[in-house]
């Protein structure tokens, strides 16, 4: 809901740069919160925005932070058993 409201401001030719501007981040807040957070997955994401499009909304943060995610490489895993804590006795 937040996302489509958000997509709303951006179309609206009434709306400021600086509004625009914060509907932005709003949206890929919570796109990239909402699945760090495991709320949503990326496929939700994307079944919203083609629920979205199939109704003739133009949601084009949605689009770019849905395809920013396929882009971002992976984040590297630690081997936590190489670590050695060093604590002062």
């Amino acid at each position: 809901m937040m996302v489509a409201y958000n997509e709303e401001t951006i179309q609206d030719k009434n709306s400021s740069s600086m509004d625009r501007l914060k509907a932005r981040i709003v949206i890929f807040a919570i796109i990239k919160g909402s699945i760090k957070n495991k709320h949503r997955t990326k496929e939700d994401w994307e079944h919203f925005r083609k629920v979205q499009k199939s109704m003739g909304s133009v949601i084009t943060v949605t689009d770019s932070a849905i395809d920013e995610m396929e882009e971002a490489p992976p984040a590297p895993e630690v081997n936590f058993e190489n670590i050695r804590l060093h604590f002062a006795t």
